[in-house]
C-alpha cells in the first residue's frame, strides 16, 4: 500500500533533521564549536564606549548632566555643593547632595570614571 505524498514528505523531513542533529552533536563534541557557525569579525563585536573623565571639581552642570542619573537639576546641586563644601574626596562623597543616594553612586561607578582631584577612589 502506498504511502500518501504528505507522510512521506513529513519521515523524509524528520530524517533529514536528525541527520543535521547528529551531524552538529558529533562536530561540537570534535572541535568544541558548533558547525558553520558565524563569527563576527573582532572589529564588528561592540566594544564599551571609553570612560568620559569627568572631573567632579573643575566641570560645569553642563558636563556633570553626561553621568547617569544626574539631569539640570542635580548638576546643579553638585556644582552648589562643591562651592559650598569644599572639593569632593572620592566619588561616594557625591552621596553629600541631596537627591544623590548610593544606587546613583553605583550607577555614576559602573559607567563612567569620575575624578575627583587626586583620582578615582
Amino acid at each position: 500500500m502506498q504511502e500518501p505524498p504528505a507522510a512521506t514528505l513529513r519521515r523524509r523531513h524528520v530524517a533529514v533533521l536528525l541527520e543535521a542533529l547528529v551531524f552538529g552533536v558529533l562536530a561540537f563534541r570534535a572541535t568544541g564549536r558548533l558547525p558553520l557557525a558565524v563569527e563576527a569579525p573582532p572589529e564588528a563585536v561592540p566594544r564599551a564606549p571609553p570612560p568620559l573623565a569627568v572631573d567632579l571639581e573643575s566641570d560645569p552642570p553642563a558636563r556633570l548632566e553626561l553621568l547617569p542619573g544626574i539631569g539640570p537639576a542635580r548638576a546643579a546641586a553638585i556644582v552648589r555643593e562643591r562651592e559650598a563644601n569644599g572639593p569632593f574626596g572620592t566619588a561616594a562623597d557625591l552621596a553629600r547632595v541631596h537627591g544623590i543616594g548610593p544606587d546613583t553612586v553605583r550607577r555614576i561607578r559602573a559607567a563612567r570614571e569620575v575624578r575627583p582631584r587626586f583620582g578615582v577612589r
